[in-house]
């Protein structure tokens, strides 16, 4: 047998389902791994070993009861409550297990997942690089001298280097998508209510669609499986509801090519854009014209949305601090971090109710496009992946030489999506001339995960670029 930690998730999940696998068996290679990498990578720093190992031995399930995942070991972003661990946000003052663990979590172990530990985030879940002052920064296992983005870089990291099958995600302004594009992994960002979160006892807010959780993977089949296992309705989750009657992974089963998709690599000039992301995005889609895909180049439009983005994200960031709360925290916050807390503090509700109203016509204006194509495509990121710890005092102050005037400039081809409602999902497409992943996003309609996971997996079969993780940590390899 192969070592473990290469192999798709979906294959270790046969094999424990037919019982040629033990769950302890699958828990003791994935420790095993992180063991050995992530002292390079520091994406795991929460760890859960022996509850796990106990969690594993005891997992006696007949095999037509084990759930979608069997026993499978999974890791869990620090920004979800697992009970009796930290929930840290990288912060160094925090103290205090959670006393109950956060919907998705439950859901994920109700269909057979093994928690194992919880993975490195930004302070708060908000920087350019995956760092905060109570764990450091996580590197990016293609090239360790490059970001992993954020704030999922754990787990991105923990899937391109094989530390794990399947990794919990969040996102909110492209926080599943980002890592994953930085470390040539897949990332969906589902419909909000697609996967119930929160519940009485956690701090999440029962009503809040910016923010999902999400499945990562190292190709679209392992995603859709994961997907299986964290769509839920709940009724702690007022948002929440239920998967369809075809499971995800089915709907992968029959992977097939979008007949239409409206392409643009810059939302109609609005998105400011790399010359390599460009060329390598560009690349892939013409790839995909020439299997017989309809491409036509447009877009909604994007006019104001990164500052509707913007202004939304100092809204939900005010509700979190106070001047008080912040002169505490400044210090360990990253420069993008602090810059929106001290802007919040002068948001209008002007300005805020013209950002819901961006934001609506953007739902109308996207819903329409894509009742005539199957998918939208763009890149996912905007720059290339940079080197870690290179973040400046605003956090983002220029892409490609053109000044921004604010983070969510930079950030619009993730962030702008959120604002859409419509599932997203992250596809490596092809690499740099000098080595670095980029990631081509699909956008699919309001609740068309199954499809858009069908064309998604049919693509990345056209592309091929996900056979290239995981892999053993690369020290750097090329220059800046």
């Amino acid at each position: 047998m192969a070592e473990l930690w290469r192999l798709p998730a979906r294959t270790v999940v046969e094999l424990l389902r037919l019982g040629e696998l033990s769950p302890k068996e699958a828990v003791d290679a994935a420790i095993e791994r992180i063991e050995s990498v992530d002292p390079l990578i520091n994406a795991v720093p929460i760890r859960d070993f022996e509850r796990a190992r106990a969690k594993a031995a005891r997992f006696k399930a007949a095999p037509t009861e084990r759930g979608w995942l069997a026993g499978l070991p999974v890791l869990i972003k620090d920004m979800a409550d697992v009970e009796g661990l930290l929930t840290t946000m990288g912060d160094p003052t925090v103290t205090e297990p959670a006393a109950i663990s956060d919907i998705v979590v439950r859901t994920i172990e109700a269909h057979g997942g093994i928690v194992l530990g919880k993975t490195n985030v930004p302070f708060q879940g908000l920087g350019r690089d995956t760092d905060n002052p109570r764990f450091g920064l996580t590197r990016n296992p293609l090239d360790l001298s490059l970001s992993t983005a954020g704030s999922s870089g754990g787990a991105a990291a923990a899937l391109a280097s094989g530390m794990a099958w399947l990794a919990h995600g969040s996102d909110l302004g492209g926080s599943v998508r980002g890592p994953a594009a930085f470390c040539g992994v897949v990332g969906l960002r589902p419909s909000p209510g697609r996967i119930a979160h929160g519940g009485r006892g956690t701090k999440r807010r029962p009503l809040d669609t910016l923010v999902v959780e999400g499945p990562m993977a190292r190709d679209v089949r392992d995603c859709a499986l994961f997907l299986d296992a964290m769509a839920a309705a709940h009724p702690e989750d007022p948002l929440s509801f239920d998967p369809p009657r075809q499971s995800f992974a089915q709907s992968v089963a029959t992977a097939r090519l979008p007949k239409r998709i409206a392409f643009s690599v810059d939302l109609g000039g609005a998105a400011v854009i790399e010359p390599a992301v460009a060329e390598v995005v560009s690349r892939a889609v013409k790839r995909i014209a020439g299997a017989g895909v309809e491409v036509t180049e447009t877009a909604p439009d994007f006019t104001g949305v990164a500052d509707a983005a913007y202004d939304l994200r100092r809204g939900f960031t005010r509700q979190r601090h106070t001047r008080a709360t912040y002169e505490a925290q400044k210090d360990m916050m990253a420069p993008i971090l602090r810059r929106t807390v001290e802007d919040s503090f002068g948001l209008t509700l002007e300005a805020y109710l013209a950002a819901e109203a961006r934001q609506q016509k953007l739902v109308t204006d996207l819903r329409d496009l894509l009742t005539q194509f199957d998918v939208f495509a763009l890149p996912t990121l905007q720059s290339v992946p940079y080197r870690a710890g290179g973040a400046t005092a605003d956090g983002e102050s220029s892409i490609a030489g053109r000044k921004l005037k604010h983070w969510a400039e930079a950030a619009l081809t993730r962030y702008g999506l959120t604002l859409s409602w419509c599932p997203c999902i992250n596809l490596p497409c092809g690499r740099t001339a000098n080595g670095r992943p980029i990631g081509l996003q699909l956008v699919g309609r309001p609740r068309g995960e199954a499809a858009l996971l069908a064309h998604a997996a049919a693509i990345e079969d056209l592309l091929g670029e996900s056979a290239r993780v995981p892999v053993t940590p690369v020290k750097e390899r090329v220059p800046a």
